[in-house]
């Protein structure tokens, strides 16, 4: 008796091998927005293994690990800052406000618009569009060109982290209180900065210093575009009849 394991968006059964077996993750329900529950009847499926959250050294081994570039200075203080803004986000949950990140009395930072969530996902995007910012120094750069590197990935990191974080709090005391997390992480305030300038091309988007490729709509609309199977034909059959 073999396994075997039937994919709809194909309309085919596979035969799986004898060890197979699978693996499904799932965030915490009491974290984010609008989650539903799984029902007991799926769950009980499962043999379900509960994971602690991501600690400092967590986070740092990671980002470290897929970031070389940054320095571990850098790492550090980004880490800080969003361990900072968890916790102000998260105060009156069971996390600790730290005092400094609120945005006013009685009303945790960053709640409208939320919940919000600081974490790994967070962490990554923002290392990956340092380094994207920031030209890489050549291998046998002297001590000089090195430092002045480190300098600009610091200065990206700000830079990056106002695009992330700041411009996406929806009111002015969420935005002061993200200054005032800054300052402590970083030990000196935000420099003051307009808007960030945004152009668009047909291939590219730039906002502030951050240089994203653009995706063709219709190219990929028409590469994920799937022939409907004798199972689609036959189920529309049984809606229209039904």
């Amino acid at each position: 008796m073999y396994t075997q394991v039937f994919i709809p968006e194909l309309g085919k059964v596979f035969r799986c091998h004898p060890s197979f077996r699978l693996f499904a993750a799932q965030n915490p329900l009491q974290e984010g927005g609008g989650r539903k529950g799984l029902p007991r009847s799926f769950l009980n499926r499962f043999t379900r293994v509960y994971m602690q959250l991501l600690q400092r050294e967590d986070l740092l081994l990671i980002a470290g690990a897929l970031h070389t570039r940054i320095p571990r200075a850098l790492l550090e203080r980004m880490v800080g800052l969003l361990e900072a803004m968890h916790a102000a986000a998260t105060a009156g949950d069971g996390g600790d406000g730290g005092g400094g990140g609120r945005a006013a009395a009685g009303r945790r930072f960053a709640s409208l618009g939320g919940p919000w969530e600081f974490n790994l996902r967070d962490l990554l995007r923002w290392a990956d569009l340092v380094e994207r910012a920031v030209v890489p120094a050549p291998p046998a750069a002297v001590a000089g060109a090195a430092a002045a590197e480190n300098a600009a990935l610091d200065d990206a990191a700000e830079h990056v982290a106002r695009m992330l974080f700041e411009q996406r709090l929806r009111a002015a005391a969420d935005r002061d209180a993200f200054a005032a997390l800054w300052r402590r992480a970083w030990g000196r305030p935000l420099a003051a900065r307009g808007a960030l300038p945004v152009v668009l091309t047909p291939d590219t988007a730039c906002i502030g210093r951050v240089l994203l490729p653009r995706r063709d709509a219709r190219s990929h609309e028409a590469a994920t575009h799937k022939e409907p199977t004798e199972q689609d034909s036959a189920m529309q059959v049984r809606t229209r009849t039904a």
